[in-house]
């Protein structure tokens, strides 16, 4: 398996905790997952799906 890009680094990890934080989620949705567990979902689904990554500045990657 290849190594994560450099964009799925720890910092990026951090700004998707910040931004999961502030969802306004379904109080059902909450009591199943927590914000750990949609930064890591979404990290997971980054990863898989990287050949298609579009972005060709940092904040184009983490917009």
């Amino acid at each position: 398996m290849h190594d994560a890009p450099e964009w799925l680094s720890e910092r990026h990890r951090a700004l998707l905790r910040l931004r999961a934080r502030h969802l306004q989620l379904d109080p059902r949705l909450r009591r199943r997952f927590d914000e750990s567990d949609l930064v890591q979902e979404t990290l997971l689904r980054a990863h898989a799906n990287r050949d298609q990554c579009r972005g060709e500045t940092e904040g184009e990657r983490v917009a």
